[in-house]
């Protein structure tokens, strides 16, 4: 969204997550063709950036917590905004800033584990959105949420992420 209120359609994401904790995320342009695939293996251990489809970059060691966060938990996070329905469902709305400057509310369904909409805010005034227009409650295909074999992992970039504490909790 343009700072004059315009909204620009720049694709989708779909998300897959797995009662294993393995997910995986899907971006596309306008056009359909895929712009990236983020996929978290608990059998690898990590997280990986898969590019055109035969070679990968692990981003991290560890798999983000997935764990469902109850609504005294969220209370206590101190980017916490409040309650709200989205697509049916209860979410916990959260704003995360920096330096006093607001950068990204975060709206969360906690057994989803994942943010159903994410909002960024840019210094020219625009934001980029990214919703889920839908939600389909199954597990998905094992092939949705598994690194796939012929990828090749070129790059291990993991090192520069660290594992992330309790929401809320600031770490060294």
């Amino acid at each position: 969204m343009t700072a004059d209120e315009t909204t620009n359609e720049l694709g989708t994401k779909t998300a897959y997550l797995s009662k294993n904790g393995n997910w995986t995320t899907i971006k596309r342009n306008a056009h359909g063709a895929t712009e990236q695939t983020l996929i978290a293996d608990a059998n690898r251990a990590g997280v990986f950036l898969v590019d055109s489809g035969d070679t990968a970059t692990k981003m991290s060691n560890f798999l983000p917590n997935t764990n469902a966060v109850s609504k005294s938990e969220y209370k206590k996070n101190p980017q916490f905004l409040g309650e709200l329905t989205f697509l049916g469902y209860k979410a916990y709305l959260e704003r995360l800033e920096d330096k006093g400057k607001v950068q990204t509310e975060l709206t969360w369904i906690p057994f989803l584990r994942l943010p159903v909409k994410i909002v960024n805010f840019h210094d020219d005034g625009s934001k980029t959105v990214e919703e889920a227009v839908s939600l389909e409650l199954k597990e998905p295909e094992e092939n949705k949420v598994k690194f796939p074999d012929k990828v090749i992992v070129t790059a291990d970039v993991s090192d520069q992420i660290k594992p992330a504490g309790k929401r809320g909790e600031k770490l060294p």
